[in-house]
């Protein structure tokens, strides 16, 4: 008996802390393993595809340049090393030696040079240009420019393996920002920067052996036979209800054919309602608070996940610069600021547009809630990813990823040059001022004290109103021995890391 209650002991504790877990009977390694990880059936190595499949794939393929600890610690990736000069106050980046692309190329530091500024060189709209602003000179390219190697000023080529970084304003956490950043040969992708002439290529792990648009599935073998992880992976884009999947990161079809694995302490996804300042009625403070105190996040969080929890601000409590939760909703004082409203604007029916249908009980919820506010609303399911300016649509449903070591990403989406124009607050002037103070930092503490002060100033705003966090959540098919390995995020989940007995 005692034998069996430390066993029991022992599962329950790998539960907890989200680590290396398998049951059941095992998995042949001559197939491949089956992993789910979006549903909207795009490339995954697009620029505007769904963070659930692009960050996985971007640590499979391209690989990251450097690798980040549930502790932060920053460790070696396709980097070898790199170290901080503190009299010419630059960083000096080394990569390792004979690393190659999938193409057979060796890669060399003008990739890097080239990766970093490509973001800015495209018209196409991203995020993965907030990962690297502070670069001296790179926000001086124009989109539409061509590559050339020293275009960006605070980036000195020394070697084919060495260059040096300089930054406008010292930051602390750049490098965390790396992880996000993906290393690509310039001769793989169409001259607009964006498209790929054939299949991705990068230095990563895995490299992609072909993709099923119908299928929604693309193929990936191990580049280097050696190396961790499955021989082979399926990875799918679209749901197939006939398929039981190894692993899904996303919630599968049929949740009784999986044991569900929560990496509790965490958090992948942030619930919001975003404003779109081009509409009237949401550069009305009245109206922002309104939703702010009239949004009931513990209900909205019932008809998600079991484990989501609500918030009041975009970077969940257990991120550093974050405040304690204090639940606000007040319905008496959200009708009260909503009658505050110009009665031209308080009646007139809007429509709202997000990553929802109008049928699932989420969406149900948000909408009801709304109308006991006073607003006359539509829910209109559908989705895009970087933009949406009719003023018809003041709000929109979305659910942001929060996974990135630096919380200063989540408010750079409302800062100048974003991806999403539509949600930054041209009206408050004080807010970059507040952003450009966390990331001009000379300190981690001093960091951590000023981005909670902007946290603050955006929760006074009304900038977004945040409404679930949502820890996370790997499913693994029941009656196999997988083992996910240590795994901290659904989202920035490493393949190479399954161990498929």
């Amino acid at each position: 008996m005692a034998r069996y209650l430390i066993i029991a002991i022992m599962i329950a504790t790998q539960l907890l802390l989200g680590s290396r877990i398998g049951v059941g009977g095992p998995v042949s390694k001559s197939e491949p393993l089956k992993i789910l990880m979006a549903t909207d059936g795009k490339e995954p190595w697009r620029i505007d595809a769904m963070v659930s499949v692009k960050k996985p794939v971007k640590h499979a393929v391209f690989g990251y340049l450097v690798n980040i600890t549930d502790s932060l610690v920053v460790k070696p990736g396709l980097l070898e090393s790199w170290h901080w000069d503190f009299d010419e106050e630059i960083y000096v980046f080394k990569l390792k030696k004979g690393l190659k692309f999938h193409s057979g190329r060796l890669v060399n530091s003008r990739d890097i040079e080239f990766s970093f500024a490509r973001w800015f060189l495209t018209d196409k709209p991203s995020f993965e240009r907030n990962y690297v602003p502070n670069i001296v000179g790179i926000d001086k390219l124009k989109p539409g420019t061509k590559f050339k190697s020293g275009m960006v000023d605070g980036i000195k080529i020394l070697d084919d393996l060495t260059l040096t970084i300089k930054l406008d304003v010292f930051n602390p956490t750049f490098l965390h920002s790396l992880i996000d950043v993906p290393l690509v040969p310039i001769e793989a992708l169409q001259e607009d920067y964006y498209h790929w002439k054939g299949l991705p290529v990068g230095a990563g792990p895995y490299k992609v052996d072909s993709f099923d648009k119908e299928k929604g599935l693309f193929s990936l073998s191990k580049f280097e036979k050696d190396s961790q992880g499955p021989a082979l992976l399926s990875i799918y884009v679209k749901q197939d209800k006939n398929l039981v999947y190894d692993i899904a990161t996303i919630p599968p079809h049929n949740l009784t054919n999986y044991n569900k694995i929560v990496l509790s302490g965490k958090f992948d996804w942030v619930g919001q309602i975003l404003f779109n300042y081009n509409s009237e009625i949401s550069n009305d403070i009245n109206f922002r608070k309104a939703l702010q105190f009239g949004i009931d996040g513990v209900k909205i969080g019932k008809t998600r996940e079991d484990d989501v929890l609500p918030t009041n601000e975009i970077i969940p409590t257990n991120f550093w610069g974050s405040s304690e939760y204090k639940p606000i909703y007040d319905l008496k004082k959200a009708q009260k600021y909503f009658q505050m409203i110009p009665e031209k604007l308080r009646n007139k029916k809007y429509k709202v547009y997000g990553y929802v249908e109008k049928r699932t009980e989420y969406a149900s919820e948000i909408e009801r809630q709304l109308r006991l506010i006073g607003l006359d609303i539509d829910v209109i399911g559908g989705w895009t990813k970087f933009t949406n300016s009719d003023p018809d649509f003041p709000i929109r449903i979305v659910t942001r990823n929060v996974s990135s070591p630096d919380p200063l990403l989540q408010f750079s989406y409302f800062m100048e040059n974003s991806p999403l124009p539509e949600t930054r607050p041209v009206w408050d002037k004080r807010f970059p001022v507040l952003y450009n103070r966390v990331a001009a930092s000379k300190s981690f503490d001093v960091k951590v004290k000023s981005l909670n002060e902007l946290s603050q100033h955006f929760l006074e705003q009304v900038i977004s109103v945040p409404t679930f966090a949502n820890p996370p959540v790997i499913f693994v098919k029941k009656e196999s021995k997988i083992d996910i390995g240590q795994q901290r995020s659904g989202v920035n989940f490493f393949v190479d890391r399954i161990e498929n007995p």
